[in-house]
This record gives structure tokens, sequence and C-alpha cells, in this order.
């Protein structure tokens, strides 16, 4: 988690959505490397995710989804792609 942390900062991603208490580590390194506390959202659930990346979204937005089976991050995927214009 932490290597992913670092890798968002040198990527340069403008805003990270994290889901559950293992993607802390990935919001702590990113932090730590530089990246700004209020650039970084973490969500309990799938659905607080979804909900903030259809609000945040715009046109020609590129999203990249780093996820677990686990965590059944298909839901998001499907939820945020079935709302893409």
């Amino acid at each position: 988690h932490r290597e992913v942390g670092m890798e968002v900062v040198r990527q340069q991603l403008d805003k990270v959505i994290l889901v559950g208490k293992e993607a802390t580590y990935i919001g702590k390194q990113a932090i730590q490397e530089g990246m700004r506390k209020e650039d970084i959202v973490f969500c309990k659930t799938n659905e607080e995710a979804i909900k903030i990346i259809n609000s945040m979204k715009q046109e020609n937005d590129v999203l990249l989804l780093k996820a677990s089976n686990g965590m059944h991050f298909d839901e998001i995927v499907h939820k945020i792609s079935t709302t893409c214009a």
C-alpha cells in the first residue's frame, strides 16, 4: 500500500479516493510524499466512494482504479461506468 502511495505522487494524480482501512496506508504515504491532504478522500464504503466519484468526475477525466476483489470494487466500476456520458 505504501508503494502505491508513492506512485500516486510520482504520477501526479490530482485526487485520490480510498476505500477501506488498509487503503489509509496509501493516503498516508501519499501525504508523506508531498500530496495535499485535501486531495485525498477516505471512504468507509464503496457506496460512499461511488457518490463522491460521481459528484466529482467531469467529461474527459481519466480514472485509475486500484482494487482488490475482496473489497468488491467491481461495484464501483459498474456504478460509475453506467453513469458516464
